[in-house]
């Protein structure tokens, strides 16, 4: 299994100081009974509700809220070949992983129990499983990686002067372009990819993904917002959470 890249989850303790202001006020004087004990100033504290440390934590930050869309994503039927070993299933569910990062880049803690559970059949899977943990994981991993080849594409002279003409490119996107950028993802034997690109509908489907991806990146380009550029980056996935994907092992 490749190594996994994790974000750190890291949470914080503030604590908030009450203060008394040196100077004096001028203020009628207040009176205690005898039994009454004057106010002192106490130091309050926030304190930050201890949340368990699964073995990947930094992905649990990633589930909530994303896809910020309600687009169901297509899923792969069960394997119709037996997975008679761990090793069998281990293979199929690392498969599985890159075919859904082709049709949508972040998903659901459900989406990605449902993956899970498509593989690993077993009734005890909870959405707080390691297997659900590592998905997100290699997600985000993924996400980096094709972050970072669009980055390395446009950076020549002939994309960035498309930052002012971004109507046009699209028609710059041809199978060479698409097989740079989704190149790790649509390739045996995670995707047939000559059936894939034979599928005319399916190849404008991604190329509207992949020119608008561009778009964005450069228009990002120079530049230190580097969250802003994910979110955008994140937002394209109702575009491909439907594309089909023909399947080298059916």
């Amino acid at each position: 299994m490749p190594s996994l890249y994790l974000d750190q989850l890291n949470i914080t303790e503030s604590r908030v100081r009450s203060t008394v202001s040196p100077e004096p006020q001028v203020a009628s004087p207040t009176v205690h009974s005898a039994t009454e004990k004057p106010r002192t100033a106490r130091r309050t504290r926030q304190r930050s509700k201890e949340q368990p440390s699964p073995s990947l934590p930094s992905v649990i930050k990633q589930l909530p809220g994303r896809p910020l869309h309600n687009q169901t994503l297509k899923q792969d039927p069960p394997p119709k070949r037996a997975l008679r070993t761990s090793e069998d299933q281990e293979k199929e569910y690392w498969r599985r992983q890159r075919r859904i990062f082709v049709r949508s880049r972040c998903i659901t803690r459900q989406e990605a129990l449902d993956l899970v559970q498509s593989v690993y059949r077993r009734s005890t899977i909870s959405d707080h499983d390691p297997l659900i943990l590592r998905c997100q994981s290699n997600m985000s991993s993924f996400r980096s990686k094709w972050r970072t080849i669009i980055k390395q594409m446009i950076n020549s002279r002939e994309w960035l002067a498309l930052r002012r003409k971004p109507s046009s490119i699209a028609s710059k996107i041809d199978r060479s372009v698409l097989e740079t950028i989704w190149g790790p993802w649509i390739c045996a034997p995670y995707v047939k990819k000559e059936a894939f690109y034979k599928n005319t509908k399916a190849v404008k489907v991604l190329t509207e993904a992949t020119a608008k991806a561009i778009e964005i990146a450069l228009r990002y380009h120079g530049a230190t917002n580097e969250l802003n550029f994910r979110k955008e980056m994140d937002s394209l996935d109702p575009i491909t959470r439907n594309l089909p994907l023909p399947d080298p092992l059916l």
